[in-house]
């Protein structure tokens, strides 16, 4: 399309043709099933009630999977946390507050009595999910041309439907991070001489505000993370799709109706003590326009998001730059 054109006219001025030829080089240098070779990959059965799949995904700690077709001929498409928020938001719209007794509060029930006979693969034609698939000797550039388009994931099926793993934008983005030096002439260029970099608007929500209603704005915006200000308006945090799994994994549902600045105070403390031992430091997720694309990759790729905020000098969010964004300006051969 035009706006395609217009991307693509923005990154040629950036990226000289020995730049281009280096980015396509590394992202040819791997497979993408070498990348998923460490995985065991998880699939959910076709009849499989929303509530099992779900149930799938949380125990496994993942936030997708592929569906098998209920002819037993390839896969449905795909059942993700987004899939679990449509329904979960049918049955507890955000404006009407908490159940009554949150303490005996129970998904299994509430996801009952919204999909009684839905099964997994029905959910997926009634959505008409897209679902992408590569082949494990197809190389990364392929992945990362498809995840400049927007798409998060893609599955690596054999060409006997065998399942080898997921590869995501983030998976594709730490193999990149570890490559840095052998296309530091691309990512040491500042975050403004990329004009689609944070061109983009961030969706806000104030931290006074229940969780489930940032899940409400991410559903309506079809969005992965939102940036949490504070009263004045300054990025205090980040709330992200990928928090839902810590509540569903635990079932400390009564969490939804806690205030954004509550649960991502207690998420980050949480995350603290488990994976980082000693250390007192949250993980932050804003950067300014002057710095590099090597910085925002590296720091995309220890927070663990999918987005950073940017920034102005006095901490507002002016706009965001998504994996999607950096994987789009490395794909323009």
């Amino acid at each position: 399309g035009f706006g395609d054109i217009l991307v693509r006219g923005v990154a040629e001025m950036v990226l000289n043709a020995e730049e281009k030829t280096r980015v396509a080089a590394l992202l040819e240098s791997v497979t993408c099933g070498k990348l998923v070779e460490s995985q065991n990959p998880i699939t959910i059965p076709a009849d499989a009630s929303i509530e099992a799949a779900c149930e799938i995904l949380a125990s496994n700690g993942i936030l997708s999977a592929l569906v098998d077709s209920p002819d037993g001929n390839g896969y449905a498409g795909v059942f993700s946390y987004r899939s679990l928020l449509h329904y979960f938001l049918k049955q507890y719209p955000a404006g009407e507050g908490a159940p009554p007794s949150l303490a005996s509060f129970d998904l299994r029930s509430a996801l009952m009595k919204a999909t009684p006979d839905v099964k997994a693969s029905d959910f997926c034609r009634e959505r008409n999910r897209d679902f992408h698939l590569v082949r494990p000797e197809q190389p990364l550039k392929d992945a990362v041309a498809l995840f400049g388009t927007g798409i998060h994931r893609c599955s690596v099926v054999g060409s006997d439907n065998t399942v080898h793993g997921v590869l995501s934008q983030s998976l594709a983005l730490r193999f990149l991070a570890v490559h840095l030096n052998e296309v530091k002439e691309v990512v040491s260029k500042p975050i403004s001489s990329f004009e689609t970099l944070g061109a983009k608007a961030a969706i806000v929500i104030e931290d006074r505000r229940n969780v489930i209603e940032g899940m409400e704005l991410m559903h309506k915006y079809k969005l992965s993370s939102i940036a949490v200000v504070d009263g004045a308006g300054k990025l205090s945090g980040n709330l992200s799709l990928s928090d839902i799994k810590y509540i569903f994994r635990t079932r400390s549902y009564q969490m939804l109706w806690y205030t954004v600045l509550s649960f991502v105070k207690l998420l980050r403390e949480k995350m603290s003590l488990e994976q980082n031992a000693g250390m007192d430091t949250f993980p932050f997720f804003d950067i300014t326009r002057d710095k590099s694309l090597s910085l925002a990759i590296q720091k995309i790729v220890a927070t663990r998001v999918h987005h950073l905020w940017l920034v102005d000098s006095s901490g507002k969010p002016t706009g965001v730059i998504s994996i999607t964004d950096v994987m789009r300006c490395l794909t323009q051969f």
